[in-house]
């Protein structure tokens, strides 16, 4: 059966391997020479203020919130993939659409 307590370790280890493998990628990246320290300081701090004000609206809103965003990027996220110009469907799509509007 699986607890709390497994699962708050299951967490933590999982914690402690990401920050060593990105410890271990900055390392080598460092070591190539190839970064950019502005554009990553202020990449990780918009990501620490975006996670800040996620959270919060989480908290505040509640399923409210999270299910209908949920919903809305999963249509944006299959409505870009499906139009991408690599893929084979999106002629077919767009012969239809065609048909239908009269293009």
């Amino acid at each position: 059966m699986i607890t709390l307590a497994v699962l708050t370790l299951v967490a933590l280890a999982t914690g402690f391997f990401d920050a060593i493998a990105g410890g271990g990628g900055l390392i080598i990246v460092l070591l190539g020479g190839h970064v950019l320290c502005v554009t990553g300081l202020a990449m990780g701090a918009g990501q620490f203020a975006g996670s800040r004000l996620g959270a919060r609206a989480v908290i505040g809103g509640g399923a409210r919130l999270v299910r209908p965003m949920i919903v809305v990027t999963s249509r944006l996220m299959a409505t870009r993939l499906l139009m991408s110009p690599g893929n084979p469907a999106r002629a077919w799509i767009m012969n239809a659409l065609s048909g239908v509007f009269g293009g």
